[in-house]
Formats: structure tokens, C-alpha cells, sequence
């Protein structure tokens, strides 16, 4: 669908970031997310829908997978990007190769591919821990819900920060535009005459 909409680079990490903080995500983690969801947009891929669907269905309590402490690998059991997904990823860039389900493959890519950008730190990607791929090889193929399921992922190498090119981005459709916007809404402080009292200064210096 061609979208008559222009979103700016920062327009979209504002609204993502409002819209999973208005979805009761943890702030830190839905910073990651945004990032992640740009990290994916530089790569041509639109990750909005797959989120919406994630934010529709968000817990705010998940269970803490047993991360594991030093050691070069851990098996983890399913795990959901919106909780976990950037503890893993931490976990991948501290140099302990990950196996794990995840709930949205894209996502997860997308937090991979962020480190690029902002710490220069490259990732790999398999399916059964033996054939690896390049995080940015696979998040720059379309991925699909399908994709999601069992999962392998480590750290490569550590250089220079590779710059994020935020031009000519995908757009989102009018439709899911208007649920994210409907997400971030949420964030907001309704004008009545109560918070307009307390959003000035006191009168006293013991206010």
C-alpha cells in the first residue's frame, strides 16, 4: 500500500518511543526499541505493524529469564523483545553466544543492528548454531512472523561507528500510523483544571 504520510526520522523514534512507554513498556527498554525500529527503517524494512501487534498484547510483568553469569554460551528458554530483548542482546555483545526463542525476529535484529550505530559492534545470526549469517545481511531481507522461533546469536567484531542513514525512510500506512499515534496518546496528561493548577509554579516557597 503507498502511503500518502511523510514521516521524518525523528517523528518516528518520538511516536514509537511514546507509543511503547503509553503501552506500559519499561522506559529504558522502549528507548532500545526505537532505536531498533529506526536501525530496521535505515535497512528499508518497516517494523511498525509486527510492534503494534506486540504492544497490542503487552504484559508489563514477564517472567526474568535465568541470565546466566561468565561463560562463553547460555540456553535460554522463550523469551519476548518487548521484556528481554535487549538484555540479550547485551548479553551477545559481552561476548556469551545466545540460543533462545524469540517472539518477534525482526525486533530482535533491529536491537542487533542498533549496537552498529551506536557502538560499532557487528552481530550474527543462526537457526541452528552451526551456518551464521550477518544481522545486517538478514534484517536487510524481508522477515515475516513465520520467522520467529529458535534462534542463535553472537558478537563479531568491535570498530568504528558506522553512520545511521535516515533518509528516503519507508512510511507507514494511515492506519497504523493512527494506532501508533492512538498508543503514544496515552502518555498524556488530560488539560482539567487540576493538572493545569499543578503545572505552574507555587505561590510559596513550601509548595
Amino acid at each position: 500500500m503507498t502511503s500518502n504520510l511523510h514521516i521524518s526520522a525523528n517523528q518516528w523514534r518520538v511516536s514509537i518511543l511514546k507509543a511503547c512507554i503509553g503501552a506500559h513498556v519499561a522506559r529504558g527498554v522502549a528507548e532500545d526499541i526505537a532505536d531498533a525500529a529506526l536501525a530496521l527503517l535505515e535497512l528499508n524494512q518497516n517494523p511498525l505493524a509486527s510492534l503494534l501487534d506486540r504492544l497490542d498484547g503487552f504484559q508489563p510483568s514477564a517472567p526474568t529469564p535465568p541470565w546466566p553469569g561468565s561463560t562463553q554460551s547460555a540456553s535460554l528458554g522463550p523469551l519476548q523483545v518487548l521484556h528481554h530483548g535487549p538484555s540479550l542482546v547485551d548479553m551477545a555483545q559481552a561476548g556469551i553466544a545466545c540460543a533462545c526463542e524469540i517472539d518477534d525476529l525482526a525486533l530482535l535484529l533491529g536491537l542487533a543492528q542498533s549496537r552498529l550505530y551506536s557502538h560499532g559492534i557487528s552481530f550474527e545470526y543462526s537457526r541452528n548454531g552451526t551456518d551464521w549469517q550477518s544481522v545486517s545481511v538478514v534484517a536487510h531481507n524481508r522477515i515475516t512472523q513465520t520467522d520467529n522461533g529458535p534462534i542463535w546469536l553472537r558478537k563479531t567484531t568491535s570498530g568504528d561507528l558506522v553512520p545511521l542513514k535516515l533518509t528516503n525512510l519507508p512510511q507507514p500506512t494511515p492506519h497504523d500510523w493512527a494506532r501508533l499515534l492512538a498508543l503514544a496518546s496515552q502518555i498524556m496528561v488530560p488539560a482539567d483544571d487540576t493538572n493545569r493548577a499543578d503545572a505552574g509554579a507555587g505561590l510559596t516557597d513550601n509548595d
